[in-house]
């Protein structure tokens, strides 16, 4: 997926927009919201980008990073720690890595105000209540759940509480 609406951006780095909106009052003052999406699966990657596409959260566009790895996103926050919301596949390199990734993420100081979402499409291996309880994550959603309406509610109501 290209993004067209750009004039230059970091090729690994997809901001979203949505030319056919009436324009906000906020619109040019405030920075877009960035959110990393971490998942093994490049079709869960594709979807989420086409699902949240010209979307926008209390009048910001949103600006999304891929990583393929846990350890693909821990060298993404190494080298650019600001993000507003971190949304994180369990399963991926291995059984935890994802709750493994959230750990990491919230031992890093410059990372505390980042919000984090754990999303898994193997809701039977890794259980809610398990990760909730953890209280590291600010939400988990399975993917199974997750309509494109809802997931773009989900996010807004997550990002709203960020702010």
């Amino acid at each position: 997926m290209t993004c067209e609406s750009c004039e230059s951006h970091d090729p690994d780095e997809l901001v979203l927009t949505d030319d056919d909106a009436e324009p906000s009052i906020t619109d040019g003052l405030l920075p877009p919201w960035r959110l990393l999406v971490v998942d093994d699966e490049p079709t869960v990657l594709e979807v989420t980008e086409m699902v949240l596409k010209g979307h926008r959260c209390a009048g910001r566009t949103l600006s999304l990073t891929l990583a393929h790895s846990a350890a693909e996103a821990r060298d993404i926050l190494a080298r650019d720690p600001h993000f507003a919301l971190a949304l994180v596949d369990v399963v991926m390199e291995t059984e935890h890595a994802g709750l493994d990734l959230v750990d990491h993420i919230r031992h890093q100081p410059e990372l505390s105000a980042m919000r984090v979402v754990v999303r898994s499409g193997q809701a039977g291996r890794v259980e809610r209540d398990a990760v909730l309880a953890r209280g590291n994550v600010d939400a988990y959603w399975a993917k199974t759940e997750l309509s494109a309406a809802v997931l773009r509610q989900a996010l807004c109501d997550t990002l709203r509480a960020a702010a």
